[in-house]
Order: structure tokens, then C-alpha cells, then sequence
């Protein structure tokens, strides 16, 4: 035991330390010791010689004429091109050399993402009659979903093939129709109903008093099979807004699907464009949807880091509408939002859009307009189950 101990001591004693990496000094500035006092202060073109970046600042020795001194220097004072970074592993995130980044989805048969996802739906429905104007309709819900996507491995064409579920779910919502409000709390056993303020039901899901709800309990832990190429697209019309819908939780007026990778690397600056075309549900009315053609814009926002991973930022906005001379229904539908994409694997580290969706059409003597808003904000959990 004591022989292994002072073997494994040498090893770590004669190990070859990391090389410094030896920059300049590119503004006036200060160096600081451990506990944040100005050792001395530093003119421009002093040489650094960094041996490792924490946060903002990196540490190492400034060579000076009379021998130099250890310390903290802030990284912005610091000349760091391209390599100087990828040796201090800091993301390349300014400068006019910015090195592009060929975006693919990369995952492990076994590979395991898991979600916090958190859902805000409204929905207005309001009806003009001449000079008349009356709120038929107005809904809002907020839903907390947990969702598990299993890598199950990968098909000779190159497809990844997966998993998804949902493993968690609390719901608030409020209805208010013909001047009486319901409100509904519920999580993945039970569920409480008011009427106008009184508690009309309490029990679980399933029950008669809930024949008009989904039961919702039945979509958790229910897989829905995906498959997914390089290039982030799902095939068997499937992905996170599919498997929404499957599971009964509608998003409401969302065309975008999965963000598709451009064919070449990006960097910051750089856009590509998705079409779009689907149908959505009809505000105005039960069992009529509408068909939209439109597009979304991708635009690459910078390099950075996001829980402690190098990721690319991505803003998308997004338009699409129904042309009127084809139909009496107008519907005009917007996204924006943002994406923060791992730049190895391609998984989404964290993803916020915010869609409308304003339907308008006459219905007997009146008009009918309707209109959704929806929220969707999701965050990498991790790759491990509680």
C-alpha cells in the first residue's frame, strides 16, 4: 500500500505541466494576487504567459524586465487570437476570424436527454357584430412538462432513432365562457376543478366528472417513436410539437417543427431560412383547421457557453399566413425566439419561442377573431433519471 502511494506521489510530481500559452498584454491594466490585491499595475505589450482561465480572468506570469510576477490579469486586456483560445479552451466568440461551426446531431445508442419544459397557451375569441364587440371565449393555461428523449441507436441510412415521453406534468389553467369562469389545477394523479370560485370535483384523472378533458395521465411515460438525421430533421411526422400533440397537450398555432441544420458551417453573422407549411387548429370555430405557407429565418448570434458547454446561439423569427382570395378566413402566424445548440452533439441546450396565430372570418352576420399566443421554453436536465 505505502510502495503504490509513493509511486502514484512521483508520478504526479514529474508529470510535464501544461504548456503556457504566451500572449501579450493588448490595454493598461492590473495584475491581482489570489486575494484580489493589485500586485502591480501593467502597461500595454507586457508579455502573459496563461496557464489557465477561470470566469473572466486568467491566470499566469507577466514577464517583466526585472523577472515578472504571478498573478489574476482580466481576459478582455489580453490579445488572444483563434489558437490561443482553443488552447485555453475558451469559446471563440469575437473577432473578425471567427471559426465557423458545421452544426450536426450526434447521439449514443443508450444516450439519455432529459427536459424541464414549460408551456404558457392563451386563447381569445371575440365576436364584432356592427359596432358591437363581445368576448365570446378567453383561455389560459400553463403547463410544466418534464420530457425524456432515449437514444435507441442508429439505422444503416444514417437515421437515429429514439424515444420520447413525457415523465412529468402540473397544469393550471382558467376558461372563462358565457360569464362563467372554471379554473383546473392538476399533476399526473390528480386533478380540482372550480366553478365561478367553488370546488366542484377533486379526484383523479379518468373519472366521469372529466369525460370533456383528455386524461392526461395516460400520455406520461408513453414512448413515441422518432427519427432523427444529422441535420436535426424527425421523419414519421414526429418531434416535439408531434409528440405534444399526441399526448393531448395541444401547443396551439405552431408551425415550427425542429430546427434543421444548414448544410455548411456558420458562423456569427451567417442566416439560412426553413418554408414552412401545415395546418393549424381554427380558433373560430371546432373542427376546422387552417393551411399556412410561410418561412422561418435562422440567424447565428455568437459562440458562448451555456451550462458549462461550448454552444452556438441562434435567434429564428418566423411568418406565415393564409392568402384571403382563396378562402373567407384570414390567419396571419409569428415566431421569435432563441436556441442555444451544443456545438459537438447538436442537442439543444436550451430553447425559448414565443408563437401568435390571429384567425379572422365572418360567421353569420358577425366576425369571428381569434387569437392564440403561445410560449415554450425548454432546458437541458441532464442524462440522468432521479
Amino acid at each position: 500500500m505505502k510502495r503504490t502511494c509513493l509511486i502514484a506521489i512521483l508520478v504526479l510530481l514529474t508529470a510535464p505541466a501544461p504548456a503556457a500559452v504566451k500572449v501579450f498584454v493588448k490595454t493598461d491594466t492590473k495584475l491581482y494576487d489570489k486575494q484580489g490585491k493589485v500586485v502591480r499595475e501593467v502597461t500595454a505589450g507586457f508579455p502573459f504567459e496563461a496557464d489557465k482561465v477561470s470566469g473572466k480572468w486568467a491566470y499566469g506570469f507577466l514577464r517583466t524586465k526585472g523577472g515578472g510576477a504571478r498573478g489574476w490579469i482580466p481576459l478582455a486586456a489580453l490579445d488572444l487570437d483563434d489558437d490561443a483560445r482553443r488552447a485555453l479552451n475558451i469559446p471563440i466568440t469575437t473577432g473578425k476570424n471567427v471559426e465557423p461551426v458545421l452544426l450536426r446531431y450526434r447521439l449514443e445508442p443508450g444516450e439519455l436527454q432529459l427536459y424541464d419544459v414549460d408551456m404558457a397557451w392563451s386563447k381569445e375569441l371575440i365576436e364584432k357584430r356592427g359596432r358591437s364587440t363581445t368576448l365570446r371565449e378567453a383561455q389560459t393555461f400553463k403547463t410544466e412538462i418534464g420530457l425524456r428523449i432515449l437514444c435507441k441507436g442508429r439505422t444503416d441510412d444514417g437515421l437515429y432513432t429514439a424515444e420520447m415521453a413525457f415523465n412529468k406534468l402540473r397544469l393550471a389553467g382558467e376558461v372563462t365562457q358565457n360569464h362563467v369562469t372554471v379554473t383546473v389545477k392538476a399533476n399526473e394523479k390528480h386533478v380540482a376543478l372550480h366553478r365561478d370560485g367553488v370546488l366542484v370535483f377533486s379526484g383523479t384523472w379518468g373519472a366521469p366528472e372529466l369525460a370533456a378533458m383528455p386524461d392526461l395521465s395516460k400520455f406520461l411515460d408513453v414512448p413515441v417513436r422518432v427519427q432523427i438525421d444529422e441535420r436535426n430533421r424527425t421523419g414519421g411526422g414526429s418531434g416535439f410539437e408531434a409528440t405534444l400533440v399526441e399526448a393531448g397537450i395541444e401547443p396551439g398555432g405552431s408551425l415550427v417543427g425542429d430546427l434543421v441544420f444548414p448544410e455548411d458551417p456558420v458562423r456569427p453573422g451567417d442566416s439560412w431560412e426553413q418554408q414552412l407549411q401545415g395546418t393549424v387548429s381554427d380558433p373560430t370555430g371546432e373542427d376546422r383547421s387552417v393551411s399556412l405557407t410561410g418561412k422561418a429565418k435562422y440567424t447565428v448570434l455568437e459562440r458562448t457557453t451555456y451550462l458549462k458547454q461550448p454552444c452556438v446561439k441562434i435567434r429564428v423569427e418566423g411568418a406565415s399566413a393564409q392568402d384571403e382570395s382563396l378562402t373567407d378566413t384570414r390567419a396571419v402566424w409569428t415566431t421569435e425566439g432563441v436556441y442555444l445548440v451544443h456545438e459537438a452533439r447538436g442537442i439543444t441546450l436550451y430553447a425559448s419561442t414565443t408563437t401568435s396565430l390571429t384567425v379572422t372570418r365572418p360567421a353569420g352576420g358577425a366576425v369571428l377573431t381569434g387569437k392564440e399566443a403561445t410560449t415554450i421554453a425548454m432546458r437541458y436536465a441532464g442524462n440522468k433519471s432521479e
